[in-house]
């Protein structure tokens, strides 16, 4: 019988320190959807020389590799003040930092930083194996269009290539992952514009965080480049003053003003 692919589960702790491994055990569990799993990629080299007969050279991979080309976990918080939503770790791989304002204001803040980005240690398990990596950061989003589960994506995370093992984490325990409820009028509270609120058919925004895996002399990272945030946000004005007003926001020929976009589920 074969293996279902199907059965993969993610596990993610923030490194103390940049590709140091993080203890992983089965309450490090993420709550994933469609988990896209990169087993062995890289940069690869063919060792070309010249000579008399026909066919292939070899091939040598100079930058391996692994990670997740993209997977989703549900949109909401922990459902106790005091404790952190329980995707913050895959949300500060992202070049964010977490702030616990919790003692002020009852939030947490996830920012964006230009330096002293974290890392993750993650580990697959795919039905019989599990592969850790070190070094993890990539990209992230959110989803929130009405009547769907919001959800948070990610993409493009890369991390250092370690051979995969026989499977060892069984005890998984995901239940710090609450499930999302649907973006409705009754849940999505807050959907502004410039502190204007507009009936909302679609939601998305993208980070936009750039990662680049390297392997040089002296230094073997996943490199934050650049972070390009971008999104859409799609509105039905109920009336012509609302047309008027939105027009007023989002025209940039005559100079940008910058307004706050706030999203409260």
């Amino acid at each position: 019988m074969g293996m279902r692919a199907r059965n993969k589960k993610l596990f993610a702790v923030v490194e103390t320190a940049y590709n140091t491994p993080g203890s992983i055990t089965g309450a490090n569990a993420c709550r994933t959807t469609g988990i896209q799993i990169l087993r062995y990629a890289g940069d690869r080299v063919t060792q070309e020389y010249d000579r008399a007969g026909l066919g292939n050279f070899r091939q040598i991979n100079a930058n391996p590799h692994a990670g997740f080309s993209q997977f989703s976990v549900p949109f909401i918080g922990s459902g106790d003040v005091g404790v952190a939503p329980a995707w913050a770790p895959l949300v500060q791989a992202c070049a964010t930092a977490e702030t616990d304002d919790t003692a002020v204001n009852d939030e947490w803040y996830y920012t964006p930083v230009d330096t002293g980005f974290a890392s993750l240690t993650c580990v697959v398990a795919e039905e019989l194996v599990q592969q850790q990596s070190t070094g993890v950061r990539g990209n992230f989003g959110i989803e929130a269009n009405p009547g769907t589960l919001p959800v948070l994506t990610f993409s493009n995370f890369l991390g250092a290539y370690e051979r995969p093992v026989p499977l060892a984490l069984t005890n998984v325990d995901d239940s710090a992952f609450q499930n999302a409820i649907p973006v409705t009028y009754s849940n999505t509270t807050v959907l502004t514009v410039g502190g204007k609120s507009y009936p909302v058919s679609g939601f998305t925004f993208d980070a936009g965080v750039t990662v680049t895996r390297v392997s040089q002399p002296n230094r073997e990272e996943t490199i934050v480049e650049d972070r390009r945030a971008s999104g859409s946000i799609i509105v039905s004005p109920a009336q012509a003053a609302d047309i008027i007003e939105l027009f007023q926001v989002v025209e940039n020929h005559v100079g940008a003003t910058d307004v706050a976009i706030q999203l409260k589920h």
